[in-house]
């Protein structure tokens, strides 16, 4: 095809039609080439110009910079240097031309190294174009495209290429002007090896023997002769492991093949010291005097039964307590009260309180026994550090333990240490020494301050361990376990043991109103009476006047008026428990029929208490005249208290004549009742660990309930599913009965032990379809309409 081109669109037409012609593989017409010669030499006689009038601007650019440098040093050759006397040598005066030719000399190579960078990326370009063309053609294809280099692209080449010639030249000419200095360090200087330095280090690395040495002349030896006995010598086989170092010498190749085993002594150590526990529990096991052990059980909940061997411990001390650990969960604690006679056989007869930790995969020997002087009460383990373990004695005072301290600090002298030895743990830190800090009556109870704050996924926001102690007249002590570093802190504090690094301080103490029962509406406290303190028991403002002693006194001035004066109980408070959602609040079960709710901070918590019936009295107005406002009763007496693991806003608490009640944080009078069932107190009162709805309670006839309140069918939900009679044969004669039970924490076997009067500690495993009688539609709809 033929263009026509016009002269005024020459330059645009030009390249549009030799580009089309060269893609579609049409020579070039001649009259199109001549446009484009002439378009080539008008390039270049443009591009000449614009260079020389660069070149023009840069010479005048230059003379300007010259001019400049003059001006600077001609003022300063003027004045005189001192500084210049000192270099007599140095005669010779600064040249500005060489100070400019310098100036010069960096620009130009800093603009010559820019222009160098530009032109390796165009002939990287090409190069890379030229590549794939060679590729293409070697193929056998040949595009259109590929044939070769357009005009264009050719002339830039050329250009580029005379400008990457000109600056390697002018490069070449800059850097005969520059000069390196050399300069050389001596790193390391050693002397050089001698050929018999070098011969002794190889020697014995190869395949090389000594066979002969060099000795004196015999007529320079001295020889002396000795009388020895003859030496007798016997060989013995022994087979023994090889990486002992028992064999005997073995061959240069056994010596190149053997390895080296090295045995690292420490961490041998700590796998024996770790793995010693579990040997013992299986020599225990697997030992044909085993008097404990798993067996079937006859219990209705439970699957199998284990009787842990307290008989050797405790003679007839029995069991007042149980209780599982929260992270080491093979561990439990029995709490055994004192012995009735001087010397009843037992390694602990010259102590007051017993505590035996047991681990259940051991049932045979006890873990720990932990010994005291005061009769033990109460008992917890820490639910932060599992080797701490908490208790309370009937004489006020607070003991612990610190479970790792080493058995040879508590043995007594020349004790040897076997499996049979009973090293008796005396506590680390004791608060019989002290007079105002202690409590004045029983310890009720004692509990990690927020433990069931941990147990449901709750945030411990104490920062230290705290566990407070409820005492009879309803005193709470809040203390502070502290590790001290001084070694020799036993010598200032007499409550802590020679080795012992735990300490015990009071950091505060909350009375609770628990013998204040008015007939008031106990909602709205008197005028300038302060709910939590002293002045809220009585109105006399005597604090004397709320002691068990002063009651049972008013009590025996008043037997004449009241034939039913003696069934007041001398103590005020008996269960103690913590709000899992605020671990600064509080639950205390009393005798004056209401649940004490109140803070640790001393600031008052609503409600004040929650009611175990509609107030009512209970004593006649002869009586009440007599022994004054503080001893009127309502309702009766609340023996037990526990909040769910499952749901924080329920607890259920157990009353003396047998009936349970559900309360709801907030609400001051039960949401639901459940009696009937029997007609005996009901001790202990525990929701379960892992099923919703589920209440378990234990009466002092030893009978054990269970309760379903998920489940939304009113017969089986009013009606415990079963009611196991747990009595067991006195070993003297009687019936013992049980006083107290705990779950385990272990989820994947859930277990219940319950302690007896005799002593008897019995582990349960609870079967998988205890709930097997819920019915098959239950979820909870009627436990959730009451919330």
């Amino acid at each position: 095809k033929k263009a026509a081109v016009t002269s005024s669109s020459a330059g645009i037409m030009t390249d549009f039609y030799t580009v089309l012609l060269e893609w579609g593989g049409v020579p070039v017409p001649s009259n199109i080439r001549e446009i484009v010669d002439g378009m080539e030499k008008r390039y270049r006689a443009e591009k000449k110009a614009e260079k020389e009038r660069r070149e023009e601007e840069e010479r005048r650019a230059a003379e300007a910079a010259r001019a400049e440098v003059i001006e600077e040093i001609a003022p300063e050759e003027e004045e005189e240097d001192a500084y210049a006397d000192d270099f007599e040598n140095e005669e010779e005066a600064f040249d500005p031309n060489q100070a400019y030719i310098n100036a010069q000399i960096n620009l130009q190579m800093q603009a010559e190294y820019q222009q160098a960078q530009k032109s390796k990326k165009v002939r990287s370009r090409i190069q890379e174009e030229s590549k794939r063309t060679r590729e293409s053609t070697s193929q056998g294809i040949v595009l259109p495209q590929q044939k070769g280099l357009s005009h264009a692209e050719i002339l830039s080449h050329q250009k580029w290429q005379r400008e990457y010639d000109r600056q390697m030249k002018r490069a070449s000419e800059i850097l005969q002007l520059v000069s390196l200095d050399s300069v050389t360090y001596d790193m390391m200087e050693i002397q050089p090896v001698t050929e018999y330095e070098l011969y002794i280090r190889n020697f014995g690395q190869s395949n090389t023997e000594q066979v002969s040495t060099q000795v004196p002349d015999e007529t320079e030896i001295d020889t002396t002769g000795v009388q020895t006995d003859e030496i007798t010598m016997g060989s013995y086989a022994a087979q023994a492991p090889e990486d002992l170092g028992l064999r005997g010498e073995a061959t240069s190749l056994e010596k190149k093949n053997q390895k080296r085993v090295c045995i690292d002594t420490g961490r041998l150590s700590d796998f024996v010291a770790n793995c010693a526990g579990v040997f013992q529990v299986l020599l225990d096991e697997s030992s044909t005097g085993m008097e404990g052990g798993e067996k079937t059980s006859s219990f209705c909940f439970s699957s199998s039964a284990t009787t842990l061997n307290t008989a050797k411990y405790i003679n007839d001390r029995g069991s007042t307590g149980v209780v599982f650990s929260r992270i080491s969960l093979q561990y439990l604690v029995t709490i055994h009260g004192r012995t009735k006679y001087e010397d009843d056989g037992t390694p602990c007869y010259l102590h007051s309180g017993v505590c035996i930790v047991w681990n259940i995969n051991n049932p045979t020997t006890p873990d720990k026994i932990c010994v005291a002087n005061g009769t033990i009460s109460t008992a917890t383990f820490s639910p932060h550090n599992g080797h701490l373990l908490y208790a309370g004695s009937h004489s006020g005072s607070v003991y612990l333990w610190d479970l790792r301290e080493p058995d040879y600090v508590h043995a007594l002298p020349n004790q040897r240490k076997d499996r049979n030895t009973v090293i008796l743990r005396t506590p680390t830190y004791s608060t019989d020494h002290l007079s105002t800090d202690n409590h004045c009556c029983a310890v009720r109870r004692i509990l990690p301050v927020g433990y069931n704050s941990i147990l449901i996924g709750g945030k411990d926001t104490d920062a230290s361990e705290q566990v407070a102690t409820l005492d009879e007249m309803g005193n709470v002590n809040i203390w502070i376990a502290v590790e001290v570093q001084d070694k020799r802190a036993f010598e200032k504090d007499y409550g802590l043991s020679i080795a012992g690094r735990m300490r015990l301080f009071r950091s505060a103490t909350v009375v609770a109103n628990v013998m204040k029962a008015g007939v008031r509406d106990l909602t709205a406290p008197p005028e300038g009476v302060k709910i939590g303190t002293l002045q809220d028991l009585d109105p006399t403002n005597k604090p004397s006047s709320a002691s068990p002693l002063a009651r049972r006194k008013k009590l025996s001035v008043a037997g004449d008026l009241w034939e039913d004066a003696a069934a007041f109980p001398e103590v005020c408070a008996f269960d103690l428990e913590f709000q899992p959602d605020d671990a600064s609040q509080f639950l205390i079960a009393s005798d004056n029929g209401y649940i004490i709710h109140s803070s640790r901070f001393g600031d008052g918590a609503v409600p004040s208490r929650y009611r175990s019936t509609v107030p009512a009295d209970t004593a006649p107005k002869e009586l009440s005249e007599t022994m004054g406002y503080a001893d009127f009763k309502h309702g009766i007496h609340v023996l037990t208290v526990h909040y769910s693991m499952t749901d924080n806003r329920l607890f259920v608490a157990g009353f003396q004549d047998g009936s349970l009640g559900l309360y709801k944080t907030g609400w001051i009078n039960p949401i639901f009742m459940l009696d009937g069932f029997t007609k005996h107190p009901i001790i202990v009162a525990r929701w379960s660990m892992t099923d919703k709805g589920v209440i378990w309670a234990l009466d002092t006839a030893g009978y054990l309930f269970m309760f379903d309140l998920w489940d939304d069918d009113p017969t089986k939900r009013n009606t415990p599913m079963f009611a196991q009679n747990c009595q067991l044969p006195h070993p003297k004669g009687g019936i013992s009965y049980p006083n107290d039970f705990d779950f385990s924490f272990d989820e994947r076997e859930p277990k219940i032990a319950l302690s007896y009067s005799c002593g008897r500690v019995d582990l349960h495993v609870i079967k998988d379809d205890i709930l097997s009688g819920r019915s098959p539609s239950a979820g909870g709809e009627w436990l959730n309409s009451l919330l």
